[in-house]
């Protein structure tokens, strides 16, 4: 999974623009997501949450962002450029990142047009290979 986080702020002599959840949505839809209302499990379709808290006084602050796994096995999540975390709902990083507040989803054929799913699937494919060829010079 690749860590996206949309830019940061805009700065200009009268002008100063945090992280809004707005600009996370925006990001997101330049993927192919649109907002939905839930985090419930629906066949054909890929869903993110978006994690807020209160930021220096800002309310609805974005602070994290969580993929659901396919066929709704849990989530997973990017750490920086850590590994990915899984977890059984987005409820359990409420502590610790925000709240899971905003719901998005696109469908699983959008999500394989994209370039990044490509991304993923070819160093999926490209890691089982070369497993396999290292369990067969072994």
């Amino acid at each position: 999974m690749d860590w996206y986080w949309p830019i940061a702020y805009q700065y200009t002599a009268n002008h100063f623009e945090y992280y809004t959840v707005d600009s996370f949505k925006e990001a997101f839809a330049s993927l192919g997501y649109e907002t939905c209302s839930n985090d419930d499990y629906e066949l054909g379709f890929q869903k993110i949450v978006i994690y807020t808290d209160i930021y220096q006084g800002i309310p609805d602050f974005p602070t994290h962002t969580a993929r659901q796994k396919v066929f709704g096995r849990g989530w997973v999540s990017k750490l920086g450029n850590l590994e990915d975390v899984t977890h059984p709902t987005p409820e359990d990083l409420k502590d610790k990142y925000g709240v899971p507040t905003h719901f998005m989803k696109r469908s699983w054929r959008e999500a394989l047009v994209r370039r990044s799913t490509f991304k993923c699937a070819l160093h999926t494919l490209r890691f089982f290979i070369l497993r396999r060829l290292l369990f067969l010079i072994r």
